[in-house]
């Protein structure tokens, strides 16, 4: 699980007992804190349970992770460690400055205090190969004080070259085990008799992997009253404590979600129903297994439940969810070792069928043709051949479901997901406001106050959390369950917890950090996404299916256009620019939205020209049909995108003049709304006449 790229000559090892020590050393920190706390003798919590598990669980897994490497450079003051982790970063910052990273100082026994800084690395915009200029400051302010500086960065993103020369080490976040929980218990205080070590009938093995379990799972376990008790819990959160759950392999827990426990899929979750039906009608030999079809490319935003559709469709087959990521096979070591670990995992599917294999972050496989990074291609495309080989035989096994995950489909090798391996190709979206709430209430459970989705502060908090993601939504009900229970231990009411929709309002606005938009800017959202709205349709692009305004921005959501001609790509670059075209006309100038990063208006419309002139040949069709990439187009293709925009804006404006009074009304909806259905959309745009007669017929 851990790859390493040390520089120290002379590395300074880890004492033996190094994580025990890390964990004693919380326990110890977190005591002396709360030394002046009155305790109270009607808590039902039970003494190990008043420290934190999650923090604990961090520690003992990050420690775990540094004694492999047996270096403890990483951790010394001044050392930069690579951390890559599929964590929340916000939740990793919050623990690792304030909780771990002293913790693991303390256990070496450095006595020079110095701070302990996480910086998260954004993998998820702009060129990897360069730091966004506030990473860049956090990074240089933490350098520059000497802070024993952690760079969170996701498996299988790329490391930017100015931090390759200056990480001291680079590790991968180990799952949580049983062994782990074990020691956590013994460190704060609950002694754990040696049948639980043992691992025999009816005790989960050591090496059990528990980073299935959701973290309420967790936490409903750690507060039993003594060891036994919290392992009880943790064999029943598992559907098969006695099989012992092999490294990326993860068993389906009894209380993960199902199906339809999974807010905001909508139509995306035909397929699963159909194929988990077809799986039943398998099992029972009434259908052959050719006919199934059981695998699926799922893409869209970060934190829209890719994952989690993964887990789910493992609980509702009834088997386990197998790990065949890149980032995790990869970790086994060289070329050889990699492929070795891609067999063991197939053959573990083959026997533990039906199950599910889950490949996250698909878009580590590369396509092989593209060759605009020369550096590794040999590696790289070996890597994807021998994914191509083994999903292959994968599609052909009997009662195996294949799960590709990706935020970027557009980059994943085409053979990886053509039908035959790839049958369903689903996108999933962000949720819209009814899903948003239902999320949080699903999370906060029978924690919160009764009738709390009514309250005034509640509609605010799903109001502000429009536009985020369904992972979003749920840290925030954690997160207020977390204040919930900070305030009961203020108020000495230990054994009240619940949950007021005022804690969840100040949950979702500390997950925005504090960005909360005023009634302008709100506005000025809302007039930029008619914009789009009203010159699609009067274009007769194909509608829109969403649109939405939130305390950290808007959007409107449309099918993809697989085919363009020179008309319809002329028009799309119009819709793009309107957004901004109603802002000048109705607000009197522009905003920075339509430029913020690589998916903006701007960005995606220079995109477009770039691919009518250089990829598609569409502007000057007298000329040789020669094929140019976007990134390669010389001066004169250049300005012909130019003069492509350049059109496009003018007809935006001239658009926007035509349609004032329609996307004034029909922003003045969003505002009110905040979320717009395909259905209230095509109401608003009812009656508005189209460009020109022939247009919808022509331009679709």
């Amino acid at each position: 699980m851990i790859a390493i790229s040390a520089t120290s000559p002379a590395p300074i090892g880890l004492p033996h007992d190094f994580r025990r020590r890390a964990l004693a050393h919380y326990v110890s920190r977190r005591r002396e804190r709360e030394v002046e706390a009155v305790p109270d003798p009607a808590s039902p919590i039970a003494p190990h349970a008043e420290h934190s598990v999650i923090t604990l669980a961090l520690i003992a897994r990050i420690s775990r992770a540094l004694a492999g490497l047996d270096c403890a450079d990483a951790i010394l003051p001044g050392a930069t460690l690579v951390l890559r982790s599929d964590e929340d970063p916000v939740d990793l910052a919050r623990a690792y400055e304030r909780d771990v990273c002293p913790a693991l100082v303390d256990a070496l026994g450095i006595q020079e205090a110095r701070p302990g800084v996480l910086v998260a690395l954004d993998t998820a915009r702009g060129d990897p190969e360069t730091l966004h200029a506030a990473t860049r400051t956090a990074i240089e302010h933490a350098l520059s004080r000497g802070a024993i500086l952690c760079l969170h960065c996701p498996p299988g993103a790329s490391l930017p070259a100015s931090l390759r020369s200056v990480t001291a080490a680079e590790l991968v976040l180990p799952p949580l085990v049983v062994a782990d929980i074990l020691d956590m218990l013994d460190v704060a205080g609950a002694p754990v008799p040696d049948r639980l070590r043992d691992g025999g009938d009816g005790v989960l093995s050591a090496d059990a992997d528990c980073s299935c379990l959701d973290t309420v799972q967790l936490v409903h376990a750690w507060v039993g009253a003594d060891a036994a008790a919290v392992m009880a819990r943790l064999r029943a959160a598992l559907e098969d404590p006695s099989s012992g759950v092999g490294k990326g392999e993860r068993d389906a827990p009894a209380m993960a979600p199902r199906l339809r426990d999974l807010h905001g899929l909508g139509p995306a979750r035909t397929p699963f129903d159909r194929v988990v039906a077809d799986i039943a009608d398998w099992r029972a030999g009434v259908l052959s297994w050719a006919d199934v079809g059981a695998s699926f490319l799922l893409h869209g935003p970060p934190g829209v439940g890719k994952t989690s559709v993964a887990a789910a469709l493992a609980r509702e087959v009834g088997g386990p969810l197998i790990d065949m990521s890149y980032s995790v096979v990869q970790a086994a070591g060289h070329l050889g070792l990699t492929l070795a670990e891609m067999d063991a995992r197939v053959a573990k599917a083959a026997e533990t069928a039906p199950c599910v294999v889950l490949v996250d972050e698909a878009d580590d496989l590369a396509d092989r043709g593209d060759g605009a990074d020369s550096h590794g291609m040999q590696y790289r495309r070996a890597v994807t051949n021998a994914y191509i080989l083994r999903l292959s035989v994968l599609a052909e096994t009997p009662g195996v479901v294949v799960v590709l995950a990706s935020n970027h489909p557009g980059r994943i090798d085409p053979a990886l997901i053509r039908a035959g391996r790839c049958d369903h190709h689903v996108e999933l979206r962000l949720p819209d406001r009814e899903a948003l709430s239902r999320i949080l209430l699903q999370h906060v459970g029978h924690a919160a106050e009764p009738a709390v989705e009514g309250r005034p502060d509640w509609e605010r908090a799903v109001r502000d959390l429009v536009g985020r993601s369904g992972a979003d939504a749920a840290h925030a009900a954690r997160e207020a369950i977390a204040l919930a229970r900070e305030r009961s231990r203020q108020d000495g009411r230990r054994s009240d917890r619940t949950v007021t929709a005022e804690d969840v309002l100040t949950a979702v606005r500390s997950l925005l950090s504090g960005a909360s938009c005023g009634l302008a800017d709100l506005h000025r959202m809302a007039v930029h996404e008619a914009g789009h709205l009203v010159a699609a349709h009067v274009l007769g692009r194909p509608p829109h299916r969403r649109a939405w305004i939130g305390a950290t921005g808007g959007g409107v959501e449309g099918p993809a256009s697989l085919v363009f001609t020179a008309v319809t790509a002329r028009a799309e670059l119009t819709v793009l620019l309107a957004g901004r075209a109603a802002e000048a006309r109705i607000i009197g100038d522009i905003s920075s939205g339509s430029g913020d990063g690589p998916g903006s208006d701007l960005a995606r419309a220079r995109l477009l020209a770039g691919r009518m002139v250089g990829e598609w040949r569409l502007v000057d069709v007298e000329a040789p049909p020669f094929w140019r990439r976007t990134s390669d187009l010389d001066e004169p293709d250049r300005a012909a995108a130019v003069d492509l925009v350049a059109e496009a804006d003018a007809r935006a404006l001239e658009l926007v003049r035509d349609a004032e009074s329609d996307i004034e009304r029909v922003s003045e909806a969003l505002l009110k709304e905040r979320d717009l259905s395909q259905t209230q959309i095509a109401d608003l745009l009812e009656g508005i006449p189209y460009a020109d007669a022939a247009s919808r017929q022509r331009i679709h």
